[in-house]
This record gives C-alpha cells, sequence and structure tokens, in this order.
C-alpha cells in the first residue's frame, strides 16, 4: 500500500513515517450564513443538545459573518499528533497549532461543524472540572477573558444524544494529550 506523506515542518510528518499512528481526518463542513432563530431551528430539527454555556457563546456570537466559502475543511486530530505527551495548556496548543500549519476555528462553525460530525462515538464515562473523554474540543479563540464566560465548544455524544456543548476553564488549564480537537 503506497504511503501518503503530507511534510508539515523540517522532520514531522502527517502519516506513516511517525512512530506513532496518527489519527488525522478531515471533513467538509457546509456553512450557511444563517441567523440566529433559523440556526437554532436547524439545530433543533436535528436533534442536536445545547447545554447552558453553549446557549450563552451562541447567544454571544455575530451570526451572519461574511465568509466566502460555503463548503470548509477542518482537520480532526488529537495533541499527540501535535507531538505533545504530557498534559498542555491553551497557548501552548495555540502556539503548535501555527506551528504545524493550522488555524483556530471560528467559534460561529462549531454548530455547523456538530452538525457535520453525526457519527461521533459515545462517551461513557463522567467527568467534572475535566475535559470529557470521547469528546472533540472545537479549538477557537475565546469570545471573552471573562474568568466565568464560556471558553469555547466541545462535542460529545452521550446516550446516543449529539451535544454542541460550551465549557469554562481557567487559563492554565491543561489538556491531556489524547484530547481530540478541531482546527482549521
Amino acid at each position: 500500500m503506497p504511503a501518503l506523506f503530507l511534510k508539515l515542518k523540517s522532520d514531522v510528518y502527517l502519516g506513516e513515517k511517525r512512530n506513532t499512528e496518527m489519527a488525522i481526518s478531515k471533513k467538509t463542513i457546509i456553512y450557511q450564513s444563517l441567523d440566529k432563530t433559523s440556526l437554532f431551528k436547524l439545530l433543533s430539527e436535528n436533534q442536536i443538545l445545547l447545554n447552558n454555556y453553549a446557549l450563552t457563546l451562541l447567544d454571544n456570537l455575530q451570526f451572519n459573518f461574511e465568509r466566502k466559502d460555503s463548503k470548509i475543511v477542518v482537520t480532526e486530530l488529537s495533541l499527540a499528533d501535535l507531538n505533545f505527551s504530557i498534559p498542555v495548556n491553551y497557548m501552548e496548543i495555540a502556539g503548535a497549532i501555527v506551528d504545524f500549519g493550522f488555524k483556530h476555528c471560528p467559534a460561529g462553525l462549531a454548530p455547523y461543524i456538530r452538525l457535520a460530525y453525526t457519527d461521533q462515538i459515545n462517551s461513557i464515562k463522567d467527568s467534572k472540572n475535566q475535559h470529557p473523554p470521547d469528546s472533540i474540543l472545537i479549538f477557537s479563540k475565546p469570545l471573552s477573558n471573562k474568568e466565568d464566560f464560556p471558553k469555547g465548544f466541545y462535542l460529545r455524544k452521550i446516550k446516543n444524544q449529539l451535544w454542541l456543548r460550551g465549557y469554562i476553564c481557567a487559563e492554565d488549564y491543561k489538556w491531556s494529550s489524547d484530547t481530540r480537537i478541531i482546527v482549521l
């Protein structure tokens, strides 16, 4: 089977060249410039559940932001794929995604990403005060630096129900290397 390699930076490759097997995937997201009412209707029609933090974030997003692409390709990967072997904070992740040629996801894409990620595995373990296992962090810039304001979104499937969830964390919170993220 031929190996395809994508050279990212110096001697780091995506594909079979690395010592650890990487599970990097790309997905095309269909972006629709919907107003808030239409977006909530679309999420409801697709049985997407929202927690209170997600509602707060969605209430504070600017809708109908200019975007010329209607199809956007996002990349899902783990923090280990960015060469992290120990827990890391937001700033360390932000630096690594730039080094690897990726970008933050605009928070406004989160609902559309959730709509596209319907084949997520069920989370079976509860978690408090930590990133839930089997969830996927949408790596975006925080909308606010206030401590009590949600920092971003993550995707989770619980008991076959798809969730778009918001989260709050401290600036120095560290995600484990097996955390899966979505970037542009």
